[in-house]
């Protein structure tokens, strides 16, 4: 029998001051994820490695992309299952490819973790220290680490699989946790993954007993246009060659991810809205589907078919039904609209914004927002809200992770027992 509200509010007190906090685990944002790959019987490539007995860090290696980047192109993209398969994509023949350190946190610290690259690309380590010095969390006890393959997130079969990793991961910490419940802790593409994970994948009374709260940070819970302008010409970024991000839109144009984070029709992204321009047509969010088949990328036209993705986009962008803390930076210009003077999508080279708007460099203000609205249910469960100023500054998106005040209101937030749902 459960115990009563009190004693159960007590009891996680109780179990806090003894130094058994809540536990946490993270579901990183799209690229958050060290994958690591397997060779069998590849086909052969220039200079590529056709099989490999050991898995090796695959995303993000730099000296894999700099050195050896068509070999590292061939092995990453995702192409189309056969006819007849449950899921739209699938890895390169002769490739398998899995998240890093799944319940861990080794695939989160650092972007590049395994790839023995010279320069270390921190993503969550400063979080991870955070939380181990002042929440009282224990690194891959009570602190850990939902990473996924978020190539494959969108592929209405991949993400299911993925949720049932998720939901066994939560029960696990459950278990080894004194029966606490658990937080989720979510990053961008994480923040729309986690919702539809609570939203499609556990019941009512799943979440009642397992999950403590939702933690969202920088979550585009409606999408964002940049995704539709990086399927053209790549992610823009100050102060880095175009040439670079160019380089990445081939792998982009087979990841479903990049359709469940294309804008969604709403009053935030609304069909007289035209999002992206070419000499011939304009395409506003409700448009993405002749979008994606303009852009003469069957693997996307694909994914957008099979119906899967659309399923996903809703749960994200509805209330999961759980305690939150919602938290973003919201002054910086973002991308709202572009325009590209060409007749073919297909031929697009370099774009130029024509409409910005504001939020956090990457995801516009009203996508960041949608953990406010009424319209979602979401204001009903709203526990917590944090906005954040960043200056302008384009990082503010994934710099927020480690960024000190946000940490601090993060740690504060965790070491209380009355903003958040409490059961033994």
């Amino acid at each position: 029998m459960r115990p009563p509200v009190a004693l159960a509010l007590l009891l996680a007190q109780l179990l806090h001051v003894a130094g058994r906090p809540n536990p946490l685990i993270v579901v990183p944002g799209l690229g958050g994820s060290v994958l690591e790959a397997k060779l069998t019987d590849a086909p052969e490539f220039r200079d590529c490695q056709t099989t490999s007995s050991d898995w090796y860090t695959i995303f993000f290696s730099i000296s894999q992309v700099v050195e050896r980047f068509k070999c590292w192109e061939e092995r990453f993209a995702l192409t189309m299952a056969p006819d007849g398969d449950s899921h739209v994509v699938q890895s390169a023949p002769g490739v398998e490819i899995r998240p890093r350190d799944f319940g861990g946190v080794d695939g989160i610290e650092y972007s590049n973790s395994g790839s023995g690259d010279w320069i270390p690309m921190p993503y969550m380590k400063v979080m991870v220290e955070k939380l181990e010095q002042d929440a009282g969390l224990v690194r891959n006890t009570s602190l850990r680490a939902a990473t996924y393959d978020f190539r494959k997130a969108g592929d209405w079969a991949s993400t299911v699989a993925q949720f049932e990793a998720l939901q066994g991961l939560v029960e696990e910490t459950y278990e080894i946790n004194e029966q606490l419940p658990v937080h989720l802790l979510s990053h961008s593409l994480g923040g729309a993954f986690t919702t539809a994970f609570l939203n499609l994948q556990v019941s009512e009374e799943w979440k009642e007993k397992y999950v403590a709260s939702f933690i969202n940070l920088s979550g585009p819970l409606l999408g964002t246009p940049i995704t539709m302008a990086a399927l053209l010409t790549g992610p823009v970024y100050d102060y880095v060659p175009q040439i670079l991000p160019e380089l990445l839109v081939p792998v982009l144009r087979t990841a479903p991810s990049m359709v469940w984070m294309s804008p969604q029709d709403s009053d935030v992204f609304p069909s007289d809205l035209p999002i992206l321009t070419t000499n011939t047509a304009n395409y506003s969010a409700k448009d993405l589907g002749a979008f994606l088949d303009d852009l003469d990328a069957p693997l996307m036209s694909a994914v957008w078919t099979d119906g899967g993705v659309e399923k996903l986009r809703a749960a994200s962008s509805m209330s999961p039904g759980v305690p939150h803390f919602c938290a973003y930076a919201n002054d910086t210009e973002t991308g709202l609209t572009y325009q590209y003077a060409v007749d073919n999508l297909a031929d697009a080279g370099s774009g130029k914004m024509l409409e910005v708007t504001m939020g956090d460099g990457t995801v516009t203000l009203g996508s960041l927002e949608r953990c406010l609205s009424e319209e979602g249910g979401w204001a009903g469960d709203l526990v917590e809200h944090k906005v954040y100023a960043w200056g302008g500054g384009m990082d503010a998106h994934t710099g927020i992770v480690k960024y000190d005040p946000l940490l601090d209101d993060l740690v504060a937030y965790l070491n209380r027992t009355d903003v958040w749902r409490t059961q033994a």
